[in-house]
């Protein structure tokens, strides 16, 4: 089969295809043949270097994907030969074994069946983004219907889904973007409010927003000098929740900007909520449940074949999307 190795740290040029040996599954795994691929930034962090595990190369990618059984271990009987199937991500085994792949051999625990409502290509895009905003706002951060919620960089791959959860729970969406050009199809994805940071002032439209009471949770990707703004924004009790760093500048916060309001900062990675089979039979249900209700629905900014992987993480680099990048496989 053909998958995609990295051999040395680097650039996108680094993600080369190569013949490997399809195995065949242990015995609590099932082999899946992968018709699409879910891209996200934990994938580039991993092929430069950067990601925790694993340390060397030679090394596979991919956390997520959507395909059919091909092969099943022995000790497995929850699924069948043919099934249409979607790969939760587990943070550790994926990133090694790798979904950027022809078939890929996965414990039956972290597989599900694909919902018979969406494509491959959109069930491929469904697990990361909707288990990461669920697992993070709702089952840790206690975000509840009526609370307002921002969410920077919210062109991200993540934007949609959030704001799609967030409408789900009557909860109120503020989207932020640093770029004017992506204004409009930011809009289009679902947010309440979108607040152009380039130009407008964040604490001010946030309170204007809010009626002054101001926002109840930060949702942040970001971090930076950026987190200042973010704190003055909330509200009494108010929450920032850290699930990535595209800034790793000091914050620049001291405990006096914290304790006025009562601010808390938490930190979250989805692995460590799924690493819980009940927190993550927990997720697969919400996100099933929401897609089979008309509430979710993934947004595919654009798709790329398994012969331009390169291309793709080029283009994810480039920050022109809004939505999730997937890769369709032959």
């Amino acid at each position: 089969m053909k998958a995609v190795i990295v051999r040395e740290f680097g650039g996108p040029e680094k993600l080369v295809i190569e013949e490997v040996e399809n195995t065949s599954p242990k015995a609590n795994e099932v082999r899946v043949k992968i018709k699409a691929i879910g891209l996200n930034r934990a994938e580039v962090a991993a092929r430069v270097g950067k990601y925790p595990l694993p340390k060397k190369p030679p090394i596979r990618l991919g956390f997520e994907g959507a395909g059919v059984v091909d092969a099943i271990g022995s000790d497995v009987k929850e699924f069948a030969i043919g099934q249409r199937v979607s790969i939760i991500p587990d943070g550790s085994s994926h990133v090694v074994q790798g979904t950027y792949a022809q078939y890929c051999n996965i414990a039956s625990e972290w597989l599900t069946p694909t919902p018979e409502s969406l494509s491959d290509e959109e069930s491929a895009a469904l697990w990361m983004a909707y288990l990461t905003s669920w697992a993070g706002l709702i089952d840790y951060a206690g975000a509840v219907s009526g609370d307002t919620v921002i969410v920077t960089a919210a062109s991200s791959s993540l934007g949609a889904p959030t704001f799609q959860i967030l409408a789900r729970e009557k909860m109120t969406s503020i989207a932020t973007t640093r770029s004017s050009e992506k204004v409009e199809r930011l809009r289009l994805s679902g947010p309440d409010y979108v607040i152009d940071t380039s130009s407008e002032k964040l604490v001010q439209r946030v309170k204007e927003i809010t009626g002054q009471a101001g926002a109840n949770i930060a949702y942040d990707c970001i971090g930076g000098p950026g987190v200042k703004d973010l704190v003055r924004a909330l509200s009494f009790d108010g929450k920032v929740l850290f699930y990535g760093m595209l800034d790793s500048r000091p914050m620049d916060l001291t405990p006096m900007a914290l304790m006025g309001n009562r601010i808390s900062l938490l930190s979250f990675i989805i692995f460590h909520s799924l690493a819980d089979p009940e927190i993550r039979t927990r997720g697969v249900r919400y996100v099933h449940e929401g897609v089979a209700d008309g509430s979710f629905r993934p947004l595919i900014d654009r798709t790329f074949p398994f012969e331009k992987i390169s291309e793709a993480h080029e283009y994810m680099q480039s920050n022109q999307q809004v939505g999730k990048i997937v890769i369709t496989v032959g």
